[in-house]
């Protein structure tokens, strides 16, 4: 019992300190308002069960309340848990008491039987993108109306840190059984604020829920998210008033909004990190056997050679102005499980080029990567091509939306893809899904026994040290096989106006707005 516990803490603390983006309010925000905040891209599906982007995060965590959260220091804590889960002495059971007098944002009660309803979705529903990281729970029985018991086929470290995202959100039974697959459409659940209206690609629209346990703390009548790729047009708009949040800065920009009095900056250090997904094996969609792909990058020489053709210190300084971090692997450097003895590659165009002679293909090596469609990671796109040119590469740099790169993605309808992710406070989070030959975000569709069984052991693994070594030799493997190549370790750069006070982003990159308001 005290392994599976100290694991399960080590996960909570893996974080290090989140940095909030404003610091306590000087005052208390005046009720009512509307805010009006950015979104760096659009949703998909507005359902926790499918949800797959990081905008959809962004409005699940503001109306989509998990049984467990991350607080400001980096801790996980209860949110509609009451506490934190009782373990049996093997690690294959665990109990968790639920907060009491909680109510969706529809009215109804919220309790054990529709936390069973929820975790069942997410982990049996046709598609789910939940199902793997809750593929060690077999069984979700209620103890009583405030109690859930969820066995477990072994005992699972990043369990908690699971239940703190999407696979820990719970939806209104009432409005599932009205909706079933199309909840999207109108999501309920339990959160400070409830969902309104959608118009993709302009708005997401919530307002102060009605029924929400902790209202005291709401001060916002209505919050609106406008998805704007454009960093260029964020910025813009946050000056001119259209937009009181900025969720994500242009790194260029920063030290000419922190010189603007009527403004407020701050860097959030986070999980989230920036890669290239290579497709070796994704012929049909992933969940479908590996097949043939149209690519020449199925070949492991021209993966290593274009990854020795890129400069990571140089894509810093010239696209993000020198405020990221570089870095060649998932894990961050504010992580516990970050493998301390790894050195990145530096550029070595002689190496890349000898590699692309080995592998006996003709030049220039036409290949396509996609990216976001927005100014910094069309030029950092750019960038990559000038750098891999010199080796023998003709890279077509391709901007894409973010939910239509997703589908593409995840279609195999891909060769190169630059798959920002915002990070998990729990290694396993940031490694299972995209190289686990089952896991839901494994665009490239790559297959490694060996791999799957190092991935399947960290997560039972009950000592934090064996489980820290672990992960060190599943980076080292991961980062041979190259069906992602890392770029780096994302700072986050978020503004807003002065007026806006309480407004608080951590370490995973989601905006809280629970608390945030105007000035009196």
């Amino acid at each position: 019992m005290r392994g599976v516990l100290s694991v399960v803490l080590a996960a909570a603390l893996a974080v290090g300190t989140a940095i909030s983006a404003t610091g306590a309010p000087a005052t208390t925000p005046r009720r009512g308002g509307e805010l009006v905040i950015s979104m760096f891209e659009d949703a998909d599906r507005l359902d926790p069960t499918f949800g797959g982007t990081a905008g959809g995060r962004q409005i699940f965590f503001n109306m989509c309340e998990s049984l467990y959260d991350l607080s400001a220091d980096g801790t996980i804590v209860p949110r509609l848990a009451a506490e934190m889960p009782r373990f049996s002495a093997d690690g294959l059971q665990a109990t968790i008491r639920l907060r009491r007098g909680v109510r969706f944002n529809d009215g109804t009660p919220f309790d054990a039987q529709a936390v069973k309803i929820s975790l069942d979705r997410h982990r049996t529903l046709p598609g789910s993108r939940r199902a793997g990281e809750l593929s060690a729970v077999t069984e979700v029985t209620v103890v009583d109306p405030l109690a859930v018991r969820l066995t477990l086929s072994r005992p699972l470290a990043p369990l908690v840190a699971t239940l703190s995202d999407r696979a820990g959100m719970i939806m209104s039974p009432t409005q599932l059984e009205r909706l079933g697959e199309n909840f999207a459409t109108n999501p309920v659940c339990v959160g400070p604020f409830s969902f309104v209206e959608r118009v993709i690609g302009d708005r997401i629209v919530l307002e102060r829920s009605r029924h929400y346990y902790d209202a005291r703390t709401v001060y916002l009548d209505r919050v609106v998210f406008r998805p704007i790729p454009d960093e260029n047009v964020r910025t813009l708009n946050l000056r001119s008033g259209d937009l009181h949040v900025v969720d994500r800065l242009a790194a260029s920009d920063f030290a000419g909004v922190q010189r603007d009095e009527r403004l407020r900056v701050q860097t959030v250090t986070s999980n989230g990190y920036v890669p290239i997904s290579i497709n070796i094996g994704n012929a049909s969609g992933i969940g479908q056997p590996p097949g043939r792909v149209d690519s020449p990058m199925t070949n492991p020489l021209l993966r290593e050679a274009f990854e020795w053709a890129i400069d990571r210190d140089r894509l810093n300084r010239f696209v993000f102005a020198g405020r990221q971090l570089p870095g060649c692997n998932p894990i961050a450097p504010v992580n516990a499980f970050y493998p301390k003895d790894l050195r990145c590659p530096g550029r070595n165009v002689a190496r890349a080029r000898e590699l692309v002679q080995r592998a006996g293909v003709p030049t220039p090596i036409t290949v396509e990567l996609t990216v976001p469609n927005s100014p910094v990671m069309i030029r950092m796109g750019e960038l990559i091509q000038a750098m891999t040119r010199d080796a023998g590469f003709a890279l077509q740099v391709r901007p894409i939306e973010a939910a239509t790169g997703l589908a593409a993605n995840t279609a195999g309808r891909f060769q190169m893809s630059v798959t920002p992710w915002s990070g998990r406070v729990d290694p396993d989070g940031n490694l299972y899904a995209f190289h686990h030959s089952r896991g839901a975000d494994n665009y490239g569709n790559a297959q490694d026994p060996e791999i799957d069984t190092l991935l399947d052991r960290q997560r039972t693994e009950t000592s934090v040290e064996a489980r820290k070594r672990l992960i060190a030799e599943i980076v080292e493997k991961i980062r041979a096989r190259r069906n992602v190549i890392y770029l780096y370790h994302q700072n986050l750069f978020v503004a807003h106006s002065a007026r806006v006070l309480g407004f608080e982003m951590y370490a995973d990159g989601m905006p809280r707005l629970r608390g945030a308001g105007f000035a009196p």
